[in-house]
């Protein structure tokens, strides 16, 4: 059993986001992977759409060979991870191997978060370029930290999509 999460980015179309998940399926059909967890919530305030619901209409071609699972909650790259797994626990996949898509940016960080939470499974890493701001490869630098601490503590997990709920509030 073959099983990926793919992290999502944003809940606006453009031409990156749907060169991202169709490059994610096109690995995944290459590589037959059985399921394919399109992770991201509402990120942006009255937000109608996920990311995962936008990620899964941008697909060329849908196939019946992939099994898509949309997880609507996440609202940052650890909840991506957390509640993808909760998904995988409630499939009770004994046996699999994980694949999890992200872009270029976020690498580092889903690294080491995947080795943090997903510690005693094998992980196949797939990132693929994005364009973006110098200042997005600046954030992850205090965002690998702070998602980090979320992904051994509970408590600091809370705090942080506590945080990001009022940022998307605030700003967004």
């Amino acid at each position: 059993m073959k099983v990926g999460i793919v992290c999502g980015y944003g809940s606006h179309l453009d031409n990156q986001l749907k060169r991202y998940v169709n490059s994610v399926m096109e690995y995944a059909l290459k590589n037959e992977i059985n399921y394919l967890i399109f992770s991201g919530g509402y990120t942006f305030k009255d937000s109608t759409t996920s990311e995962a619901m936008l990620m899964s209409s941008l697909i060329d071609q849908p196939t019946q060979a992939i099994n898509i699972v949309l997880e609507e909650r996440a609202l940052t790259t650890l909840h991506n991870l957390l509640y993808a797994q909760e998904i995988i626990e409630f499939f009770k996949f004994n046996q699999y191997e994980l694949y999890i898509f992200c872009d270029q940016v976020r690498f580092v960080k889903v690294y080491i978060l995947s080795k943090l939470i997903f510690n005693e499974t094998k992980v196949n890493l797939i990132k693929f370029r994005r364009q973006e701001a110098l200042l997005a490869y600046i954030m992850q630098i205090p965002s690998i930290f702070y998602q980090g601490l979320g992904a051994v503590s509970p408590s600091w997990e809370k705090k942080l999509l506590i945080a990001k709920q009022k940022w998307i509030n605030k700003y967004r």
